[in-house]
């Protein structure tokens, strides 16, 4: 279930059975809560869509409009570093602006 915060919408958890790949539904889903999220950003001032995805699965999600959050992804490796934790185990930050999205 996506969460709002700070002007974005974060999904998490977000995954199609592998019975299920390739028939459309990844994207389905990214699509509808993208749609809905542009429908609700002027009342809730949101303008962002953010995921953290598994690093086998960044393309797919730059395919689909993501950006790489490059220095949200900087900062959160250190911040790993410096607590003794693999920066490497860490999914990738990516965005998707709303307001840029080409519809």
């Amino acid at each position: 279930m996506p969460g709002i915060a700070a002007g974005r919408v974060k999904i998490a958890q977000l995954a199609v059975d592998r019975r299920f790949a390739g028939q459309g539904l990844g994207t389905w889903l990214i699509w509808y809560t993208a749609a809905l999220v542009h429908e609700l950003r002027h009342r809730v001032g949101c303008r962002i869509l953010s995921l953290d995805a598994k690093p086998d699965t960044a393309t797919w999600y730059e395919r689909h409009g993501f950006e790489r959050n490059v220095l949200e992804q900087i900062d959160r490796e250190n911040r790993a570093r410096s607590e003794g934790r693999d920066p490497a185990r860490l999914g990738i930050s990516m965005r998707f602006d709303l307001h840029e999205a080409k519809r």
